[in-house]
């Protein structure tokens, strides 16, 4: 947060975050299955993968951004940064 600067901006990179832990929680409360120490660890890692992603993402985004492209085309330089890991090479 003190990278930023901005609580806004913090915020909106950890709302994806908040959105996924919050549904993964419910299902599993829902569907009955209990925390166990595996469920916790594997947790912890997706947390750790979870929290990272957004952050280049978003910072992609407003480097875009601060180089004078529009917003869709700073989200089209994500977005085919991001598509080019599922093409065969």
């Amino acid at each position: 947060m003190l990278v930023w600067r901005r609580p806004g901006r913090a915020a909106l990179r950890l709302a994806p975050f908040l959105v996924a832990v919050s549904v993964t929680l419910g299902v599993m409360a829902i569907s009955g299955v209990s925390l166990t120490a595996l469920n916790v660890s594997i947790g912890a890692i997706v947390v750790g993968l979870g929290i990272d992603y957004p952050i280049h993402v978003i910072e992609r985004f407003y480097q875009a951004r601060s180089r004078g492209a529009g917003a869709i085309t700073a989200v089209h330089r994500v977005a085919g940064t991001r598509c080019l890991i599922c093409i065969r090479h």
